[in-house]
């Protein structure tokens, strides 16, 4: 027998350690720890256990979920969706040490749950509500102002936020950095003085409101650490006096726009929201619902020279001309996403592309029909798989090579 060979439980306890941080806590708990009495151990090393995510929450497994974070008392992150009051009540307050909370809830949520979460947690930086769409009761988000530490709250889909609870905001979460805000029922001038308190140290921001008017214009072009900037309009267009919105956003590397109502506007109205503003440093462009026609195609390959990733959803008077002057002209772009386009065809990507591209990954959905395919991407030999079945036909697409 060759006493030469090495096997994996000669290994120090450091390699270990260092092979089992590439596992999810999943992998964890239902393999890793349940080899051997060694393996136990060190994959329970709190090093390995600072961030978990549950899933979709299940009633039936609260008391592993219980058993879980009791074991690992070092845990710094959740993430959970659809969970309920007592998970938050029987979990997540048993972890003293979190920073970082992503929870969605499908009931509302008591407000001495909140206040028992606040209590017990008092040093969570990350708070994300955003999935979370049912609560109504006003007084469930007073306990959040207490947290002294919070640098990121994301509410962006959260229904009726009260102007009380943004006042109080302005005053107790002064370290923020991050903030995702549904404002669509609050008076634009409780919106105007949180802005001009935190615009400072504002590094992302995501408000969705009833109009843009040109205080709040003025205040978003003076948060100049803006890294990433969201708008959504529910009432009026968004592309009137825009551009100069950005003009001094050097470190904005992200702009996510929607508006609810542009696309209701006459056709005339051509949409040129960027035209005249450059935005050298944006490499994602998500736009959504806003009135564009090919010309808004123009001012996107002009105005933003860097752009490697391209979201366009429900732009309904874009055209595959419009769309193939993108694809052709911006030579960063790596990603493409068209969702609900009516006037854009899978016709518009059957061209080809200078050698030397970078890949690109393409997404076309068609809503009407809940298709979703990958239409592409472009290999290092510049050549383009697409799709060649008709999407009309089915939804399995077989793909085909085309050399540019």
């Amino acid at each position: 027998m060759d006493t030469n060979i090495t096997t994996i439980d000669m290994l120090p306890n450091d390699v270990l350690l260092e092979i089992f941080s590439y596992l999810c806590p999943k992998e964890l708990s239902s393999s890793v720890v349940r080899v051997c009495r060694k393996w136990h151990d060190i994959g329970h090393h709190p090093s390995l256990w600072k961030e978990i995510n549950f899933g979709v929450y299940s009633k039936d497994k609260l008391s592993q979920y219980v058993s879980v974070v009791q074991l690992h008392p070092s845990i710094r992150s959740i993430v959970c969706d659809q969970a309920d009051e007592q998970f938050l009540d029987n979990v997540v307050t048993i972890c003293p040490n979190l920073r970082k909370l992503v929870v969605s809830f499908i009931v509302d949520m008591p407000s001495y749950t909140m206040e028992r979460l606040v209590a017990a947690c008092p040093n969570i930086e990350f708070l994300d509500f955003s999935d979370t769409e049912q609560w109504s009761w006003n007084f469930q988000y007073h306990p959040i102002i207490y947290l002294q530490q919070l640098k990121t709250l994301k509410l962006i889909n959260c229904n009726e936020v009260p102007s009380s609870f943004i006042s109080k905001l302005t005053s107790m979460c002064r370290h923020l950095e991050c903030l995702h805000l549904n404002c669509k029922s609050v008076p634009q001038e409780v919106i105007h003085d949180l802005l001009l308190i935190l615009k400072p140290k504002l590094k992302d921001l995501f408000i969705k409101c009833e109009k843009l008017d040109t205080t709040m214009k003025n205040i978003i072009h003076d948060c100049q650490k803006l890294e990433k900037l969201g708008i959504k309009v529910m009432m009026g267009p968004i592309n009137m006096q825009l551009s100069h919105l950005c003009t001094h956003q050097v470190q904005l590397k992200e702009l996510n726009l929607s508006s609810c109502s542009e696309r209701l506007l006459p056709p005339e109205v051509t949409g040129r929201v960027f035209q005249g503003t450059t935005f050298p440093n944006v490499v994602h462009l998500f736009y959504k619902e806003v009135s564009g026609n090919d010309l808004l195609a123009e001012d996107i390959i002009v105005e933003f020279p860097h752009l490697e990733k391209l979201s366009l959803f429900v732009c309904t008077r874009m055209t595959n001309a419009g769309l193939t002057n993108i694809i052709e002209k911006c030579i960063h772009l790596q990603e493409l996403n068209v969702n609900s386009c009516r006037h854009i065809t899978s016709d518009c990507f059957q061209l080809q592309l200078e050698p030397g591209r970078h890949d690109i990954h393409v997404e076309f959905v068609i809503s009407a029909f809940n298709v979703q395919c990958e239409l592409g991407h472009l290999t290092s030999r510049s050549q383009c798989i697409f799709c060649s079945s008709s999407w009309r036909d089915s939804p399995n697409f077989d793909g085909r090579e085309l050399k540019s």
